[in-house]
């Protein structure tokens, strides 16, 4: 039987320059590094349907808002 939760995950870039952002090439996908209770981090592409890019892109660009 597979279980299924929902988990709140704060993001934060790791890149905030224009460049960074302009050489998006997976916007629908971006990958993250995961990490659970200090173990090592693995990589996971994370899907993000059409309808939701612009408010993950405002987001990202939000929190990029004064940082180098």
């Amino acid at each position: 039987m597979q279980q299924c939760a929902d988990v709140t995950v704060v993001l934060e870039p790791a890149r905030c320059d224009a460049h960074a952002l302009a050489d998006d090439e997976r916007g629908s996908s971006p990958q993250l590094q995961l990490s659970l209770d200090g173990a090592p981090a693995v990589p996971v592409r994370v899907r993000v349907p059409r309808e939701t890019r612009a408010v993950a892109t405002d987001a990202l660009v939000g929190a990029c808002s004064g940082r180098p």
